[in-house]
């Protein structure tokens, strides 16, 4: 893909960039939970809002706070099916 918009690296392809955006840190305290971590990251993108313009967010977009976890511990094959692997011995009485 670079070779086609004409670069031979990443580094020249944000090139234009001042070095400061093309990897700015955060900072952040040594360690947050999940909870405080988005907390702290969301009032911080406060600061791009525009109290201005109307919110397009819709009914049901309520605030909840569903750990990360959830979707992998929601998406395993026990908790979405009742199937069980057949198991042979059973079914032959041994």
């Amino acid at each position: 893909m670079l070779e086609r918009v004409g670069v031979e690296d990443l580094d020249a392809l944000f090139a234009d960039l001042p070095a400061a955006y093309r990897d700015p840190s955060i900072d952040l305290p040594a360690q947050l939970t999940e909870p405080e971590l988005i907390a702290l990251l969301e009032e911080r993108a406060a600061e791009n809002a525009d109290p201005g313009r109307p919110s397009f967010l819709g009914a049901g977009a309520y605030r909840r706070s569903i750990p990360s976890i959830a979707a992998h511990l929601t998406a395993r094959s026990e908790f979405v099916t009742a199937y069980t692997p057949y198991q042979p011995e059973l079914s032959q009485g041994t």
